[in-house]
Formats: structure tokens, C-alpha cells, sequence
């Protein structure tokens, strides 16, 4: 039996506690498929139940199992809470108060607006979940993936599979994210991709800090792809504000297009001014003719920004090592567009026997291989030979020309002095001692040994035999001979990179393998 009222009125269920009360212009009473009996209520449709309101243009409600369908405007206020759900439809069981909605769905209240096509909606436990997608949206964040638990006591959400949080200055991409609505952190529980609007890549693991709202955020084990490198370390900070990074434990370095590599205990990088420092067991790496070459310094920035162009500086304390290349002095650049190492502040470099100081030196390479060095006021250059006799050569300025990697000659501009010691080519016996003053020379080498020098400009010299050769005279002034200074590759590396640390360098051999990885990049 069916009973129909036409006239709008006002019904309302006598079911005492938790029962569900409601009201509707139109009534219907019905029987389903399966025999059981409800009513259809039917425009201006109220239902109530302690402080939850539900709204609809039409309804059925289960009365024996407290239950109802609701379609068409479906809204529901809680007043505990002040959350309000709209959909187009819902599925409401009133004894465990849970609200399954559908079709556009759109949950509010006075931190969050969610939107989904399906959500669950637990009112004795507060707390949301959808699983066919949804959208979070706050006063900072968008934040959407394909399941979502909110939990509306500790106004914390719960985001697994194909996250996405777009914030005005990042978007971050993570398979799973807990987000605290309020204190705007998200916590990343899986390796996420944060990519920033000035095309910064970061790579956080599980355990990282995302502070949307006050752009300062903390990494553990994470990456920065940069315009210039990609830097690593166990954590990693960075406030969005001031664009600023902090990089703390096992800090790691790869450029994407000189084959460099640095290592230390932390970085700091400004992103606007394009600056990064690296400080504690500083060691850069950087790949010349098949061979690595190794630095060291107490700090060590690079800078690349569009005014200044791309270049290292090292300082204090430097020290380098290739295996036909030794060096040590207070500072040191690098400009990579030029290919060109500057030494600062009593600089000495050692290419097997040979010695070279100056005021100031520098390193040209071409193709990544030594191809020039040139040398400004107090130039000299000593070679022991093999008798033990040291041969030299001092002037103003000097350049030196490098064939694999070994001098090859020596040009001396302006000031020339030079001692060489003439040897037997059969016995190898000392013949004498050459002591020559000329403006501008050149010594060739053979065999890392001087060979023959020419000399220009109204030269001045004397030979001196073997049995007149007084020790005295067979030093320059401001010769100084500091072998003992000569780095060697244990003494460049830092002993934690040798004891394992997770970003300890590859050794001599692997030199090859570290070309192929960074000329994918």
C-alpha cells in the first residue's frame, strides 16, 4: 500500500536517542525489492540527529535499520565541528553515523575545502577518507591525490598515491605525504620531487619537512638539481623566503658540465645570487686528460650567475694533486668558462722534477688537459737534474708549454737569469756550470730535463768549470727548494674519505666511470 500526501507538512520520527528525526512537504511510504519497508520524502527534505543536520531535495529512510538515501542539493552541517558536506548524493547509516557521499563533493570548514566524487565521512571519529581522488585546498596549498584521510580532531591529512602539492613557490610530487593543517608542515613519508618556480629540483626521502607557510623546509638524504649542479647530503634545509639552502652531512657535488665533483661536511646556496660554499673535509675532483685531479682548501665556493659568469674559488690552504701535477698555495680560482686555475699568495707548483713559484700562476687548459702555465713578478723555475745539480731560471714573467703533460719548454720575458749545469752526453759527467743574464730566454726541456736554452737581447754570461765552482754561486737569489712541501695524494684527500664515508671518491682507476656519469648530464 502506498499512501501519498499532496499538501506540505511537517512529519517528524518519535524514535527516542540516536534515532533520526526529519521533515519533508511530501511523504511516501514504499516497499523495496526485497521487502523492506521505508519512506520517500520528498522536497524541503530535513533530517536531525543530536547536531548534525542533513538537507536533500528527496530521500528514503530505512526506518527499521536508522538508515537513509538522500539525492539531488545534499548537505549536511555538523554544528560540533562547523563542517558542512555538499553532494549529490548520500548514503547515511544513522547507528554508526557514517556518510558515504557521492558526486561532487565538496567538504568545508574553517581551515580546508575538499573535493572528491567519493567520500566517507566518519562522524563519531570526525574524520574523512576518499579514494577515487580529491583535492584539498587551505589558505596556502593545493594539495590533490587518488586517497586522502582527514582526521578533523588533530587537522591532520593523510595523502597516498600520485600526491601533488602546488604551493605558490613549489610543487612537490610524492607517492605518499602527511600534511598538518595547522602548522602548514608536510611530512614526507616516501621520496618526493619538489620542483621550484625557478626551476630548482629537490629530492627528499622519507622523514623530510616541507614548512609550506614559512618557506623553510628540511630534508633527509636529499637532492638539489640547481642550474649548475646537483648537490647532495643526509639533510637539507632551505628557507624559500631569502632562496637560501642549507646541506649538512656527507655533502656531495656533481657539475652537469665540467666533469667536477665536490665533497664536504656542508653547503651553503644562495639561489639568487647563484653562490654555494662548501665547508669541513673539502675535496673537489675534477677529470683532466684521463686523469684526476684532486683539491683541497678550508672552504670552497662556486659562483654562476649571469653578471660574473661561472667560476671556484678556494680558500685558505689549497692544495692540489694530479699524478704529473702537484701544487699548494694560500687561494685559488677557477673560471670555468676560460678553462684557466689562478693561484694566489705564494704558489708552487711541481710537474715532475721541475719547481715553479711566482707571485701569482696560472693554469690554462684546453680540452681538459694542462696546455699553458704562466707565471707574474718573482717567476722561477728549478729542475734537479740528475746528479743531483739544480737547474734555474728567474725573471719577470714566464710561460710555459705543456706536450702530454709534461714542460716542454719555458719562455722568459723580460729579467732573465738562469744556472744550468753542462753534463757529459756519454758519461754523464759534469762539465761545468752556465751563468747567464739575458732580458728574454727560452728553455727547452726532453725528458723533464733542460735540454737547451736560447737566449735574446744582448745576453751576459760566464762558464764555469767544474773545479771553480763555488756553492754560492750556484744559487739564484731567492732560490728555495720545497719538495718537502710537495702534496702528495694522501696528503690532499681527507682522512674520512678514506676510512668509508658514504661520499668517499673513487679511486685513481675509476676515473673513466666518473667521465661516463656526468656527460649524461
Amino acid at each position: 500500500m502506498l499512501w501519498l500526501f499532496t499538501a506540505p507538512v511537517l512529519l517528524y520520527g518519535q524514535a527516542p536517542g540516536d534515532k533520526l528525526d526529519y521533515s519533508a512537504n511530501t511523504l511516501k511510504a514504499a516497499t523495496a525489492p526485497d521487502g523492506e519497508r521505508f519512506q520517500k520524502l520528498i522536497d524541503n527534505v530535513v533530517f536531525t540527529q543530536k547536531g548534525t543536520i542533513i538537507y536533500c531535495d528527496s530521500a528514503f529512510f530505512f526506518r527499521s535499520r536508522n538508515a537513509l538515501e538522500a539525492f539531488g542539493r545534499v548537505r549536511i552541517l555538523n554544528l560540533a565541528d562547523s563542517v558542512e558536506i555538499t553532494s549529490r548524493r548520500l548514503t547515511y547509516e544513522g547507528n554508526d553515523r557514517m556518510a558515504k557521499l557521492r558526486e561532487n563533493v565538496v567538504y568545508r570548514d574553517d581551515s580546508i575545502v575538499l573535493r572528491t566524487e567519493f567520500l566517507d565521512y566518519d562522524m563519531i571519529n570526525r574524520s574523512a577518507k576518499y579514494f577515487n581522488g580529491g583535492k584539498i585546498i587551505d589558505n596556502v596549498n593545493t594539495l590533490t591525490s587518488k586517497k586522502g584521510f582527514y582526521n578533523t580532531l588533530t587537522r591532520e591529512v593523510t595523502f597516498e598515491e600520485d600526491v601533488v602539492l602546488i604551493n605558490p613557490e613549489y610543487t612537490l610530487k610524492s607517492e605518499d605525504l602527511k600534511y598538518d593543517i595547522n602548522t602548514k608542515i608536510a611530512t614526507i613519508t616516501s621520496p618526493s620531487t619538489i620542483v621550484a618556480d625557478d626551476g630548482t629540483v629537490l629530492m627528499a626521502e622519507a622523514g623530510s619537512e616541507f614548512q609550506t607557510d614559512r618557506k623553510i623546509s628540511e630534508f633527509f638524504v636529499s637532492e638539489i638539481d640547481s642550474r649548475s649542479y646537483i648537490i647532495k647530503g643526509d639533510r637539507i634545509s632551505f628557507d624559500d623566503l631569502y632562496k637560501y639552502y642549507e646541506a649538512d652531512g656527507a655533502v656531495e657535488m656533481l657539475g652537469k658540465t665540467d666533469n667536477i665533483i665536490i665533497y664536504g661536511d656542508e653547503a651553503r646556496f644562495w639561489q639568487n645570487e647563484g653562490i654555494t660554499k662548501v665547508y669541513g673535509n673539502v675535496l673537489m675532483k675534477k677529470i683532466v686528460d684521463l686523469d684526476t685531479m684532486y683539491l683541497t682548501a678550508d672552504t670552497l665556493m662556486s659562483v654562476d650567475n649571469e653578471e660574473t659568469g661561472k667560476y671556484l674559488l678556494a680558500y685558505y690552504n689549497v692544495k692540489i694533486h694530479k699524478v704529473d701535477l702537484q701544487g699548494i698555495s694560500d687561494s685559488l680560482s677557477y673560471v670555468v668558462s676560460d678553462s684557466i686555475l689562478y693561484f694566489f699568495r705564494d704558489p708552487v707548483l711541481w710537474n715532475e722534477g721541475s719547481q715553479i713559484t711566482a707571485d701569482s700562476i696560472n693554469v690554462e687548459l684546453a680540452e681538459d688537459r694542462i696546455d699553458k702555465l704562466n707565471t707574474s713578478s718573482n717567476s722561477f723555475i728549478v729542475s734537479l737534474d740528475s746528479t743531483g745539480q739544480y737547474n734555474q731560471v728567474k725573471g719577470r714573467k714566464m710561460v710555459a708549454t705543456f706536450h702530454r703533460n709534461s714542460i716542454d719548454k719555458v719562455d722568459v720575458n723580460g729579467n732573465g737569469e738562469s744556472i744550468y749545469f753542462v753534463l757529459d752526453d756519454r758519461t754523464n759527467d759534469l762539465m761545468g756550470m752556465n751563468k747567464i743574464l739575458c732580458s728574454n730566454m727560452q728553455i727547452r726541456f726532453e725528458g723533464n730535463q733542460v735540454n737547451t736554452i736560447s737566449f735574446y737581447t744582448n745576453p751576459e754570461g760566464v762558464f764555469v768549470p767544474p773545479h771553480e765552482i763555488k756553492e754560492p754561486e750556484t744559487r739564484l737569489q731567492g732560490f728555495t727548494w720545497r719538495d718537502g712541501e710537495r702534496p702528495s695524494r694522501e696528503d690532499v684527500i681527507p682522512d674520512i674519505y678514506k676510512n668509508g664515508r658514504n661520499a668517499a671518491p673513487p679511486s685513481e682507476e675509476e676515473g673513466e666511470t666518473v667521465i661516463k656519469t656526468l656527460s649524461v648530464e
